[in-house]
């Protein structure tokens, strides 16, 4: 059974490499495809998707599911 959302940062703000492995393949698609949406081009979307994953596994236990969902955290850091 795959881990919630929730339960994959916890293990990422503990350094888990794996679980930022599956959360990458879970969100990586969405998140391009608005950068793409808002970049118009690829190089720079890839940057920025880089960098937006960056923060996600350095900010990881700054999350709080009180102040909204998983995915709609990692779209607001892109």
């Amino acid at each position: 059974m795959p881990l919630s959302d929730e339960d994959l940062l916890k293990q990422i703000a503990t350094g888990g490499k794996e679980a930022f492995g599956a959360l990458y393949q879970r969100y990586s698609p969405r998140v391009f495809g608005l950068v793409m949406t808002l970049m118009k081009d690829r190089t720079e979307a890839e940057d920025v998707l880089q960098e937006v994953m960056w923060e996600v596994w350095r900010k990881a236990d700054r999350y709080d599911p009180a102040t909204g969902s998983v995915p709609t955290w990692i779209l607001m850091i892109a």
